[in-house]
C-alpha cells in the first residue's frame, strides 16, 4: 500500500517521533522509508491526522481522520470481528464496528 501524507498547511511541517520527517508546506511526502509498525506508534502523526494538518492518502484516495486513524492502528482479530463504513447525509463519515462481545462502537 503506497501511504502519502499531505501538508494540509501553509508551512513545513516535522513529525519527530518519525526521525524528523519533514513534510514541505502544501505538498506531500511518501513514506517508502517507514515501516507500518513506526507509523503505527507515532504520536505526533496521530495528533497531526487528528488536527487535520495533516491528511492521509494512499495513492487513489484521501482519507478523513477516522479513517485514517483506524487505517493506522495495529489488527487485532480477537477484537474486530466486523466494521462498516457510513456516510451520513452531511458528508461525515462513521466506521461503526462490533467486537466479539457485542460492543458497539462508531468513530
Amino acid at each position: 500500500m503506497t501511504i502519502n501524507f499531505k501538508n494540509t498547511t501553509s508551512a513545513e511541517i516535522r513529525i519527530t517521533d518519525l526521525g524528523g520527517m519533514r513534510i514541505p508546506s502544501n505538498d506531500q511526502y511518501e513514506a517508502v522509508t517507514r515501516t507500518l509498525s513506526d507509523i503505527q506508534e507515532s504520536a505526533d502523526l496521530k495528533t497531526l491526522l487528528t488536527s487535520g494538518d495533516i491528511v492521509w492518502n494512499d495513492g487513489v484516495s484521501d482519507f478523513s481522520a477516522s479513517e485514517a486513524l483506524l487505517e493506522i492502528q495495529p489488527y487485532s482479530p480477537e477484537k474486530a470481528v466486523s466494521s462498516i463504513t457510513l456516510k451520513s447525509p452531511d458528508g461525515k463519515v462513521w466506521i461503526v464496528s462490533v467486537d466479539n462481545s457485542g460492543v458497539i462502537s462508531a468513530a
